[in-house]
This record gives C-alpha cells, sequence and structure tokens, in this order.
C-alpha cells in the first residue's frame, strides 16, 4: 500500500503535465489552424484588392490607348488632309473671309497672302493680312468666328482704332496664320 501511496502523486503529476502538454498541443494545433484561416482569408481578401487595382489599371491603359489612336488619327488627317491641301485651303480661307466680312457687314480692303520660313524646317508659315472696318462688336464676333473655325487660322496681330469715317466704326489691321507642308522639290 506504501507503494501506491506513494505513485498517487506522481500519478497525479504525471497526469497533470499529460494533460498540460495536451492542453498546449491542442492550442496550437487549433490557434495554428485559426491562424492559417485568417492568413487564408486575408490573403484572399489581398488577392481580390490586387484584383480590383489590376482591373483600373487595365482600364486606365485602355483610356490612353485610345486617347492615343485618337491624336494619332488626327495628327495623320491634320498632315495628309490639312497640310498637304495649301491651294485648296487658300481658296477656303479667302472664301471664309469673305463669307464672315458679309455676314458681320464688315469692310475688307487689300488682302495679302505671305509666305515666311517657320522654324520647323518641314512647315512653311503662310500670313494673311487686310485692313477692316466695321462696328467693334461686329470686328470683335469676325475675329472669334475665326478662331472657331475649322480653317485652323491664328489670329497674329490685331490693331484697332477709331474710325473718322464713319460714326460708331472702328478700323483694324488683322494679321493670320496658318501652316502648310513645304513642297518637297
Amino acid at each position: 500500500m506504501s507503494r501506491f501511496l506513494w505513485s498517487w502523486p506522481i500519478q497525479l503529476t504525471i497526469t497533470i503535465l499529460l494533460f498540460v502538454t495536451l492542453a498546449l498541443i491542442w492550442f496550437l494545433a487549433v490557434g495554428s489552424e485559426q491562424n492559417l484561416k485568417s492568413d487564408s482569408a486575408g490573403h484572399l481578401d489581398l488577392a481580390r484588392l490586387e484584383m480590383r487595382q489590376a482591373r483600373r489599371d487595365a482600364a486606365r491603359l485602355k483610356q490612353a490607348l485610345d486617347r492615343y489612336d485618337n491624336n494619332r488619327d488626327q495628327i495623320r488627317y491634320l498632315k495628309d488632309q490639312f497640310l498637304t491641301r495649301k491651294d485648296e485651303r487658300v481658296v477656303e480661307i479667302s472664301k471664309a473671309l469673305n463669307d464672315l466680312a458679309k455676314t458681320y457687314q464688315i469692310g475688307i480692303d487689300e488682302v495679302r497672302y505671305t509666305s515666311a520660313n517657320s522654324q520647323n524646317k518641314d512647315l512653311e508659315l503662310y500670313r494673311v493680312e487686310f485692313p477692316m472696318q466695321g462696328r467693334y462688336r461686329d470686328l470683335r464676333n469676325f475675329v472669334h468666328d475665326i478662331e472657331g473655325s475649322d480653317l485652323q487660322l491664328m489670329v497674329k496681330q490685331i490693331e484697332v482704332e477709331e474710325s473718322t469715317e464713319y460714326q460708331g466704326a472702328v478700323r483694324a489691321r488683322l494679321s493670320l496664320a496658318t501652316y502648310f507642308e513645304r513642297s518637297q522639290p
């Protein structure tokens, strides 16, 4: 019996140690399984966020490519259809100026057309200069319509002074410019 009493405290200690060991294993195993599940959910959320970001980046890239294609087409049109058609455009410019002058009842005299070299060796600067007379509001609308037209005319200089010939009228000198592709010999 003494042996039994003596082994009882040892048995209790061994049982407690076994229980603590099992509890520790259980805690580590279940805890790490929960951590694995948590990590998996975190990785899945991260993957979803990365996928959304990749989709947004792809959409932005597509927009940039579409803008690039559109700009390239416009540049091609400008070069192929606009800069090379000098004779046709000069006629269009003359007609448009004449039509606008009639619309706004503006008198235009002595239209001068001149060509000049531009800084770009492939382009030629073409100037159109003329004096005109009319009401200030009509001159302003005339210039506005020129700048907004499809003729790609730039107002390089405008000088306005009061007219002594007609009351309420002003005289102006307008200098316009556009570019053409330099003809190759």
